[in-house]
């Protein structure tokens, strides 16, 4: 996506957008279930790693807001 730019700004920004909210709410998806991973495989005789698995769907459904949220700003950049 960023090699193949459109040369239009308004197009560009949003392409920008969105890469960066994939990077950001992607990284904090993969920190979150890497974290759960590591705390499985060092605990696993207790419920520590339950933390971030009953959590884990908190970070993704705050993925999928932040991009519902956006569409009211990306039409106004368009």
């Amino acid at each position: 996506l960023l090699k193949s730019r459109s040369g239009i700004r308004k197009t560009d920004s949003v392409v920008n957008y969105f890469i960066r909210c994939a990077i950001q709410t992607g990284s904090l998806a993969t920190i979150w279930a890497a974290a759960e991973l590591i705390t499985w495989f060092k605990f696993r005789n207790t419920a520590i790693y339950s933390i971030f698995q009953t959590t884990v769907g908190l970070i993704y459904t705050h993925a999928l807001y932040q991009t519902l949220l956006s569409r009211a700003r990306l039409r106004e950049q368009l």
